[in-house]
């Protein structure tokens, strides 16, 4: 519960510098054990006007107290795909680095959201849905 209120938060945070011009996606990832208990179940990606896409959930809330600037790969008419990494301690004081990418589909509002830990062969992976938010 209260990683879902982080994320809450955090959606609303983003929403709050998004411009008119901006694209505001606030995005739903069911939890389940294949997202390895690091992707949140709220995300929220805005795309400036300029082209630059930021993106926030809970982890990043607790991370680095703000929105992440994100690396995009693909942003056309059918995809939005975008990467970044997160570094944080965790409660043992280990200090750890998370590679994330997320793909949207702009057609019917789906996305996949991968997670893969540095120096881990495997990734995690959990689908959701977004829907436009009006600013």
């Amino acid at each position: 519960m209260k990683s879902v209120l982080f994320a809450v938060f955090a959606i609303f945070t983003l929403a709050a510098k998004a411009s008119a011009n901006d694209i505001f996606y606030e995005c739903d990832i069911p939890q389940r054990a294949s997202g390895g208990g690091y992707i949140s179940p709220k995300m929220a990606i805005l795309v400036r006007s300029n082209g630059a896409v930021q993106v926030i959930d809970a982890l990043l809330i607790r991370a680095e107290e703000s929105p992440k600037t994100a690396q995009v790969t693909r942003n056309d008419d059918k995809t939005l795909a975008v990467r970044w990494s997160v570094r944080f301690t965790n409660s043992s004081q280990q200090q750890a680095k998370l590679d994330y990418s997320a793909r949207l589909n702009k057609k019917n509002m789906s996305l996949r959201v991968f997670m893969r830990p540095n120096n881990y062969d495997g990734q995690f992976n959990s689908p959701g849905t977004c829907k436009l938010r009006k600013q």
